[in-house]
């Protein structure tokens, strides 16, 4: 072998080896990840069939912010979930029962939403006790996720979502 052919291998092993580091060493590794989408829980943001980008983050390091749309492992057996964050930690989040519909109001994170979907009183038992826990303020690393839909399978279901269980966030709706 000549000089030549050792010094591009060894100039491409030391790159390759830089690469595979960098993603171990570098403050928040992330890759990206196209999935199509099942079920119906975020109509209006995207349709059933639609293949969507996901930064996927396995440190749990990425930064999130209300709105972004993430993928969720609920720890039961079901695939992953695209849910809207609506709540982050430090919120304060309650149930507005005092009407005839019934909705969630989220104040922190800069602005203040209120759902427009009606929760009935039988609506949203994990949710519901994960409240009650936390005298309504999100507790660190805990987020809330919420489907468009209001048959959605989300935290009104299963409570508060751990930061471990975010596996990512949307980068691209279409």
């Amino acid at each position: 072998m000549s000089r030549k052919h050792i010094f591009f291998f060894g100039f491409a092993f030391v790159c390759v080896a830089a690469l595979g580091f960098n993603f171990f060493l570098a403050d928040c590794p992330t890759y990206m990840e196209r999935l199509r989408i099942q079920g119906q829980s975020m109509r209006g943001v995207f349709e059933e069939g639609d293949r969507i980008y996901f930064e996927m983050d396995p440190r749990h390091c990425l930064s999130l912010k209300q709105g972004d749309t993430v993928l969720v492992e609920t720890g039961e057996n079901h695939p992953p979930l695209s849910k809207q964050l609506v709540a982050l930690p430090g919120d304060e989040v309650f149930i507005d029962d005092d009407t005839h519909c019934p909705r969630l109001r989220i104040s922190g994170s800069g602005q203040d939403l209120s759902s427009a979907q009606c929760l009935a009183h039988s609506q949203a038992p994990g949710l519901r006790r994960d409240l009650a826990r936390s005298r309504g303020i999100m507790p660190p690393d805990f987020f809330l996720v919420m489907g468009t839909s209001a048959t959605s399978f989300d935290s009104r279901a299963f409570g508060f979502v751990p930061r471990h269980h975010i596996r990512g966030r949307a980068t691209e709706l279409r």
